[in-house]
């Protein structure tokens, strides 16, 4: 598998977060990751969720929870182990700098 055309066209080029210099694209190798998913009542989930701008998904009438956790270990931005964090879902930085967070809310 080659390198998306997209990512090609950030080559040599910087995002500038928080005033540090992050060379583009942000690459990220042995970086082992966990899933899991449950199903859960979605519409006590979108009760809790704020805003109207995220919804529960739904397959077969109930609502689908998947949480990810991923240890980012080779990164061009520094080691950091990201997670949810309820009811926020803000990436934990854990070794690299405070502006990561910036880059990989979700």
């Amino acid at each position: 598998m080659g390198i998306p055309k997209r990512l090609q066209a950030q080559s040599g080029r910087y995002s500038l977060v928080d005033g540090i210099p992050f060379h583009l694209p942000v690459y990220c190798r042995n970086s082992p990751c966990l899933m899991a998913a449950f199903s859960i009542n979605a519409d006590k989930a979108r009760a809790l969720l704020p805003g109207n701008e995220i919804y529960p998904l739904r397959l077969w009438n109930k609502g689908v929870l998947v949480i990810t956790v991923i240890d980012y270990r080779d990164t061009v931005i520094g080691k950091y182990i990201e997670y949810p964090r309820f009811p926020s879902r803000v990436a934990k930085v854990s070794g690299a700098c405070q502006s990561t967070r910036r880059i990989w809310i979700f």
